[in-house]
């Protein structure tokens, strides 16, 4: 029901919703895990970006300003980690 948008509200405002009423369901069905797993076979696929488990795991804070995360940049091709330094500074 929920999809049809009975009361036409944008769909930001519906994702929002969405987003609300299945978050704690799935927090509490977290599998630790099968996330280290799935994480361990991102990066052993070079898969660096991946938003929504970013945000999921480390909630919204800027983590990528951190020094620590920065450090991580080694591991980008060289062009990739200039382009994100620029952007971060």
């Amino acid at each position: 029901m929920l999809l049809k948008n009975a009361d036409s509200i944008s769909g930001s405002a519906l994702r929002t919703k969405i987003h609300q009423l299945q978050r704690f369901v799935a927090i509490g069905n977290l599998d630790e895990e099968r996330c280290i797993k799935i994480i361990r076979h991102l990066a052993a696929n070079n898969v660096f970006q991946t938003p929504t488990l970013t945000i999921n795991t480390l909630d919204s804070k800027r983590f990528y300003a951190d020094q620590e995360w920065r450090d991580t940049y080694q591991f980008l091709p060289k062009k990739t980690a200039k382009k994100l330094v620029h952007r971060i500074n």
